[in-house]
């Protein structure tokens, strides 16, 4: 049972490999922890106070996390209580949602809302919400609750139970496998000693306190900021693109295990004529294995994504064949969000949304052996 000093619900604990256990519902309070408002009401009472904050949190993707088109057809798809309980959190993960708890997404409650250990560290039954320790000495602050201050909650663990994760189907595979796994891919990236929040969560005050905008894959700029990318035309027929992690705590892409980047080139004749096209997808390459006469498991077959090893460039060669002989290729890596496959042909998937990181285009070489270089790096 949660204790809800805040009624709510999202223990704060690392990832185990394991799917998120479903949030208590709201019943299931102690009834001397809080007075018993409704979820989305004693959310309200958080941004009366933090207005902005809960300005910003507004205009994030952890608000819209259940409300979003990208969720929601998605969720069409697969009505899983297993998704439910990390996209509206504040609901029983087995029923629809309250229009209130949908439209909360992740909220302040999600998130700051101890556990029962964590209040028994308090007063008996003082309410507290759970924060982050500050770097330096605690501020001293008035407060209409109790404050509980965990390193833990100012580290990765804070945001693993919604950000790793096994696919729910060990049983029928006999093994557990990661559907999500951005805790783990930390081990052995760029900047493998940094927390979630020294990205996602950056200062903008000076007391310390971090942006709860959350910027992540929509927002363009944070996006191009994640790796560099040159191109290099190493022969005639032949194309060079390498992106090296700028700032990176994890693969990239991350999270949802369809995202890709596209690498591509295009050899350009008169008239901008295509003459020969070749592309790549760097993502979690997975295949469709059969358990039976009707069950279908998703297998890891290949992982290429970029920082998978610390500091380390990932190349991609692209070979136009001799219709580039002579003539200019343009290039582009676009980040792309795959609603899901289709077919065994990954170039066939359903896009979801992209955006275009980087590209340019290379002259043809000027004699057989003069390769000229051009490139455009991602902002770092």
């Amino acid at each position: 049972m949660r204790s809800a000093a805040l009624l709510a619900l999202a223990a704060v604990q690392p990832a185990c490999g394991i799917p998120p256990t479903p949030p208590a519902p709201l019943a299931d309070a102690k009834p001397d922890a809080h007075p018993r408002l409704p979820a989305a009401a004693l959310n309200r009472e958080c941004e009366g106070c933090h207005q902005q904050i809960a300005q910003q949190w507004r205009a994030s993707l952890h608000h819209r996390s259940f409300t979003s088109e990208s969720f929601q057809r998605s969720f069409e798809r697969e009505p899983l209580a297993f998704c439910q309980s990390c996209h509206a959190p504040a609901a029983d993960p087995t029923s629809p949602p309250p229009p209130a708890l949908a439209e909360l997404g992740v909220g302040c409650i999600s998130c700051h809302t101890p556990t029962t250990d964590d209040v028994d560290q308090l007063r008996v039954g003082t309410p507290a919400v759970l924060a982050a320790a500050p770097p330096g000495a605690v501020p001293t602050i008035t407060a209409p609750h109790g404050v509980l201050r965990s390193p833990a909650f100012g580290s990765n663990a804070a945001c693993a139970r919604c950000h790793e994760f096994a696919f729910p189907d060990a049983a029928e595979r006999g093994h557990t496998a990661l559907m999500q796994s951005t805790i783990t891919e930390q081990r052995t990236a760029q900047d493998s000693s940094s927390p979630c929040a020294s990205c996602h969560m950056l200062r903008v005050a000076p007391n310390g306190q971090r942006s709860h905008a959350f910027a992540a894959s929509r927002d363009l700029a944070f996006l191009r900021g994640a790796a560099r990318v040159t191109a290099d035309r190493v022969s005639s027929e032949r194309v060079l693109i390498e992106l090296s992690p700028a700032h990176l705590g994890h693969a990239f892409p991350t999270g949802d295990l369809f995202r890709r980047l596209l690498v591509e080139a295009e050899a350009v004749g008169p008239d901008y004529r295509l003459l020969a096209s070749r592309q790549r997808f760097l993502t979690r390459h997975f295949v469709r294995t059969r358990k039976g006469p009707s069950l279908e498991l998703l297998e890891l077959r290949r992982d290429d994504r970029v920082g998978l090893a610390s500091g380390t460039p990932t190349q991609v060669e692209l070979d136009l064949g001799p219709n580039a002989v002579g003539n200019p290729v343009a290039w582009r890596v676009v980040y792309q969000r795959v609603a899901y496959p289709r077919g065994v042909d990954e170039a066939n998937a359903v896009i979801e949304g992209e955006e275009e990181l980087a590209s340019g285009s290379l002259p043809a070489p000027t004699s057989p052996s003069t390769s000229p270089k051009r490139e455009r790096r991602l902002p770092p």
